[in-house]
């Protein structure tokens, strides 16, 4: 199984909805300061001229289901052929920032995504990963995740327009 954690498209993806967010926000006309990692990198200045903040959080869960496998005994071939599945949901919540107390959350699913993904793999050298140029050598899964992550893209876009109601969001203050 693949790690997807360190994947590059994943977090080209994830800074992309990071500034895309704050455009929204600027084009809502707020006024936008940071990001900051967390409330503990934020000085008493940002969170006292802060009247808001905003805890954006994207969760993604990429599951991997095989339907053939094969794998001989040194481990140096591979065959595997299923789909990958990608759930997850976008959750906004808005803080006090000095107190950190919880004012609005809003949780919004992203449709699931489905690919399917092949890999045949053959290794001359596995410990220096070298793969067998004897082989087809076809691995889609960085392929399926970024058509999957291209699918959610516009979505969320559009769900952060949606949901983030400058009226709404002055009534709280």
């Amino acid at each position: 199984f693949m790690s997807y954690s360190k994947d590059p498209y994943l977090r080209t993806f994830l800074d992309s909805i990071q500034t895309d967010l704050q455009r929204t926000l600027l084009a809502k006309g707020f006024n936008v300061t940071g990001p900051f990692e967390n409330f503990d990198t934020m000085t008493f200045p940002n969170k006292k001229d802060a009247v808001l903040a905003l805890m954006p959080e994207f969760v993604l869960v990429i599951d991997e289901k095989y339907t053939d496998t094969y794998r001989n005994e040194s481990g140096s071939y591979f065959k595997m052929k299923g789909n990958i599945v990608m759930n997850g949901f976008i959750k906004f919540t808005v803080v006090e920032p000095i107190s950190e107390q919880k004012i609005w959350i809003k949780k919004i699913n992203t449709p699931e995504q489905t690919e399917g993904i092949e890999v045949d793999l053959m290794y001359s050298n596995l410990q220096k990963g070298e793969l067998n140029q004897m082989n087809a050598n076809k691995d889609n899964r960085q392929a399926a995740l970024v058509n999957m992550l291209n699918r959610i893209y516009p979505e969320a876009k559009g769900k952060f327009w949606n949901y983030l109601n400058t009226e709404e969001i002055e009534m709280m203050r």
